[in-house]
């Protein structure tokens, strides 16, 4: 086993390891006290984000029928232009047209 010579530490470099120590413990706590202080002004400067609504919101799919489609003044019109068929075809047709054997 090998014998190691002391080291000798003068009382001026033992008093600066000493003042160090101590103020490593300080220097941590004011670092974080100056993060939080940071985090909280980042915090408070930021815009709140929305929560969700109660209701899911609804997504439609173009491929499927919506819940409540539109359907306007298309149903008067397609019932007159079927009554009006129903008139035509009820009627017995006249003769007016031109027949030509040859």
């Amino acid at each position: 086993m090998a014998i190691r010579p002391i080291e000798i530490i003068t009382t001026q470099e033992a008093a600066q390891i000493k003042h160090m120590e101590t103020q490593r413990a300080q220097h941590a706590q004011e670092q974080l006290s100056k993060n939080f202080q940071t985090m909280v002004k980042q915090e408070h400067e930021k815009t709140p984000q929305t929560t969700k609504a109660e209701n899911m919101e609804y997504r439609y799919d173009a491929k499927e029928k919506g819940n409540n489609p539109y359907y306007g003044s298309g149903n008067k019109k397609k019932n007159k232009e079927k009554e009006e068929e129903k008139k035509k075809s009820n009627e017995p047709s006249k003769g007016g047209g031109f027949d030509i054997l040859i």
